[in-house]
């Protein structure tokens, strides 16, 4: 990754962590424990000798735990359907590296981003059906599941062919990746607006 890259990247999301930090208490917030996850991730591999691939398979763990908690809250009426998601992919995601020979799984990636996808689709199809007062996009997790789908496309599109490109033409791997890193930056302004929304 390119030294600006990484530089933008780092300091947009400890800004998104101090903003959902600040805004935690005005609207009872817990976006603020996600961006706690991603920055100790993205952080420790600059202290410590750890692959970040494989850092990211347990950190995958996390966002489902996380994320199976936020979507619970959001559709407390689907509660169990959200569970039955959530534990599925958890399990599955826990079967998959502890039997891949790779440090970081095309299967769990696979999970993961269904895992976003399916939980966001429920929550757009739950708001389609209930009677709400408050507009959509005054929602946050109206823009958390925007992001997680879009987010889940960038990255299925970049970690999909990762290994065959590595081995066979790893310029373009490269070109892919910093795609992948200004695709993200982008997603995670979705996420500043959810934060910054009131419901």
């Amino acid at each position: 990754m390119l030294i600006w890259q990484e530089i933008l990247y780092l300091a947009f999301i400890y800004g998104c962590l101090v903003l959902s930090f600040f805004c935690r208490k005005r609207k009872s917030s817990i976006l603020y424990v996600y961006f706690i996850i991603v920055c100790s991730l993205e952080t420790v591999p600059y202290f410590f000798s750890i692959h970040y691939y494989r850092l990211y398979s347990f950190g995958s763990l996390l966002y489902i735990l996380f994320f199976t908690y936020y979507f619970s809250k959001q559709l407390l009426r689907q509660k169990i359907k959200v569970y039955i998601i959530g534990l599925l992919s958890f399990f599955s995601s826990l079967i998959v590296i502890f039997n891949s020979e790779k440090e970081y799984s095309i299967s769990l990636a696979i999970i993961l981003s269904v895992f976003y996808i399916s939980l966001s689709l429920l929550y757009f199809f739950y708001q389609l059906k209930s009677k709400s007062s408050v507009f959509i996009i005054q929602k946050e997790a109206f823009w958390v599941s925007m992001a997680l789908i879009l987010w889940s496309i960038f990255f299925l599109f970049q970690i999909v062919p990762m290994y065959w490109f590595e081995e066979n033409d790893l310029p373009f791997l490269e070109f892919i990746n910093h795609i992948f890193r200004i695709g993200t930056l982008m997603i995670y302004l979705f996420f500043v607006v959810a934060i910054t929304r009131k419901y």
